[in-house]
């Protein structure tokens, strides 16, 4: 597990546990137990739709993590052809310069 799993989960098992202990609260003060299981429910709902969205935010961050490093390889990649193209460039100046010369001495 990563570390950012690791406290994912250990907030999870807690945002559970306080749930529970509300809930022992509530029965405390003479709730009944339809009504315990409905504020037991509507926290965990809570709790679920909240892990959804953080999932959902993972997915975006790594999306666009992915995004930025396939521009990033496509920015480097039109480097390297430009340096092709540079290269090759001078390549034709120095053919060129060279025939130039060996004509002047012809």
């Amino acid at each position: 597990r990563t570390a950012d799993e690791t406290r994912t989960a250990a907030a999870e098992r807690q945002a559970v546990s306080d749930t529970l202990e509300r809930v022992l609260e509530s029965a405390k003060r003479g709730a009944t137990v339809g009504d315990l299981l409905d504020e037991a429910k509507s926290r965990l709902t809570n709790l679920d739709e909240a892990a959804r969205s953080q999932i959902a935010s993972a997915l975006d961050e790594r999306d666009a993590a992915r995004l930025a490093a396939r521009r990033s390889n496509a920015a480097r990649e039109a480097a390297v052809a430009r340096a092709a193209e540079s290269e090759g460039a001078a390549r034709e100046a120095e053919l060129a310069r060279a025939t130039m010369e060996a004509s002047m001495h012809a």
